[in-house]
């Protein structure tokens, strides 16, 4: 979260896709495996739990996705991948979405 406590649309995305690897879980080479989620499918879910289920925003999942990117430097578009690199694990996803925050 930002030093002066505020959020943003991005910020709240990010703490809810931490806690849904948290509570349910990380997977790699799929969006999802069960309850568990890629860091991509994390953020979708956080998005689509941010609009309780009505829509999901996926100009709000690319921003997210690119301030996760940026923060981490990864390429563009290229979270997909990066979550799925052998050797990737949850802690060090999890690690990452904290760094874009």
């Amino acid at each position: 979260m930002p030093l002066d406590g505020t959020t943003t649309p991005t910020t709240e995305i990010i703490l809810g896709a931490i806690e849904r690897l948290e509570r349910y879980g990380w997977c790699q080479g799929h969006t999802m495996n069960g309850d568990e989620r890629c860091v991509y499918g994390a953020i979708k879910n956080a998005v689509w739990h941010q609009f309780f289920g009505q829509f999901l925003d996926e100009g709000l999942v690319r921003a997210t996705m690119r301030r996760v990117e940026r923060a981490n430097g990864i390429p563009d578009e290229g979270i997909a991948f990066w979550n799925d690199e052998p050797g990737r694990t949850k802690e060090g996803v999890i690690e990452a979405l904290y760094r874009a925050l």
